[in-house]
């Protein structure tokens, strides 16, 4: 219930599959697996610029449009969270419509990534470095009730809240941006007639802008009577770390800095050695390159283990076994959050409530298994499995389980992926990406994202960069 604290903004990032499983993606590997960065068919590589943004749900929606006009049409107006005359049989193409079967177990995750100045060297052909700088949006919804849905498609004041009894266990809801600077090495740790092996690992000092959370414990409540929140033991958990309206300060600005963390991955490499039997498509361009020259790899990596310490312009309330009948509670949501943190701690007193003014923020963290199959020098398969680690029971980001299954053609200077998503290992998506030279554009939802069918999200993923290949790398395809 208490979910409706924050709202719900609608930032919209994911994970580049039409890129870093790519050959030659070069410092973008760092996004799937550090290990990648070394025994590459590069000498340099420079990002100048990518961007990749996505949202993703399974409960709120349009029918099928183009997502351009939808964003940039007379359609914008309809794309927000409030419709008081909720009709999902009578809506038009490019309304925002919820689910008339709403799903018990809804989910929602999106986010922005802008990939800065970034650069690989390969100090050998067995050791490589990559600087790199990001500014990274996301938010995620988690355990979607179908009350909470209308709560954040209606408004905290609609009329079918109450008289109703309230009963959330296990819902969560996050949100943070942030920049990151990283340093990432790797190396062959192992190379012989068969085998080569590789490890690497990223360090990231991270600089947090604005972030919140709220997470219930067995949340108990109801408005039975019509008019008032009455709690029955409830017991959740909120903070928040952005603009504050009472302080004309530098903590009424939304880019401030209110927090610093840090972050690493980790990754595994092994691949194996071609042999001469591998199926060859005659007249078609040869890599004759040993780093791609292989018959499969295998890879698994930790991502994103680390957290932010938000102590600027943050609180965090924790609520436990709480008791308390609120008059007219709906009034308080024309308040700022920190108004509502005040006005709510008040009414429940010191007994019911722990609070700080900072909070840590753990990072998306998760599990990363890969596996590339070479069929011939120019058609690849690959599968690849994220599986998020973050606790249901802390302030956390949550990454959004995905398994991956991404055919590609690929030559130095150009590919095409068309990458399959299972997310959240129900709902499938169909992506596609082409590479040519420097430049990359693509989507993991390309039907979507072009109005082929209805819309329950969308992503669009750009990047710019440069690289210098090795001799025996270079092509004239």
């Amino acid at each position: 219930m208490v979910i409706m604290l924050f709202g719900f903004n609608c930032l919209t990032a994911q994970n580049y599959f039409g890129v870093v499983l790519d050959n030659y993606s070069g410092v973008n590997s760092l996004q799937a697996n550090p290990a990648g960065i070394c025994y590459q068919p590069f000498k340099f590589d420079i990002n100048i610029l990518g961007v990749d943004a996505y949202i993703n749900n399974n409960n709120f929606y349009t029918d099928a449009t183009n997502t351009i006009k939808l964003l940039f049409g007379s359609s914008l107006n309809k794309l927000v969270l409030k419709n008081n005359k909720y009709n999902p049989n009578a809506a038009n193409v490019g309304d925002f419509t919820l689910n008339a079967a709403i799903k018990p177990n809804g989910y929602a995750f999106g986010g922005l990534t802008i990939n800065g100045p970034s650069v690989l060297y390969a100090i050998t052909k067995k050791k490589s470095v990559a600087f790199s700088i990001n500014y990274r949006n996301a938010f995620n919804i988690t355990q979607l009730l179908p009350l909470t849905a209308k709560i954040l498609f209606e408004g905290p004041s609609y009329n079918d809240l109450r008289n109703q009894k309230y009963d959330f266990l296990n819902a969560k809801f996050s949100f943070a941006n942030w920049i990151e600077t990283g340093i990432s090495y790797a190396q062959v740790v192992g190379r012989d007639k068969r085998y080569v092996q590789k490890l690497g690992g990223s360090f990231k000092v991270l600089w947090g802008l604005n972030g919140g959370y709220i997470f219930d414990n067995g949340f108990n409540g109801d408005n039975t009577n019509g008019r008032d929140l009455i709690l029955k033991s409830a017991s959740f958990n909120y903070a928040y770390a952005g603009p504050n309206n009472d302080k004309k300060t530098v903590s009424s600005d939304i880019n401030a800095l209110r927090g610093m963390g840090a972050s690493i991955d980790f990754g595994y490499i092994i691949q194996r050695k071609n042999n001469q039997n591998l199926i060859a498509c005659p007249d078609m361009y040869k890599i004759n390159e040993e780093t791609t020259n292989y018959r499969w790899k295998a890879g698994v990596s930790l991502l994103d283990f680390g957290a932010i310490n938000f102590n600027q312009s943050a609180f965090s309330t924790a609520v436990s076994n709480a008791n308390l009948n609120w008059y007219k509670y709906d009034t308080i949501f024309k308040k700022d959050l920190f108004q509502i943190d005040s006005i709510f701690k008040s009414y429940l007193g010191s007994n019911q409530v722990k609070s700080s003014n900072n909070f840590w923020m753990i990072l998306p963290a998760a599990l990363s298994l890969q596996f590339d199959y070479k069929l011939n020098d120019v058609f690849f398969l690959n599968t690849t499995f994220i599986q998020r680690l973050t606790p249901a029971k802390l302030g956390s980001l949550s990454r959004m389980n995905t398994i991956v299954f991404s055919p590609r053609f690929e030559t130095p200077n150009l590919s095409f992926n068309l990458p399959i998503s299972l997310n959240e290992y129900k709902d499938v998506n169909f992506g596609a990406a082409i590479r040519y030279k420097y430049l990359t554009i693509g989507s993991d939802r390309i039907a979507e994202t072009l109005g082929f069918q209805t819309v329950y999200g969308a992503n669009v993923y750009l990047l710019l960069k440069f690289n210098i290949l090795s001799k025996s790398g270079k092509s004239s395809f």
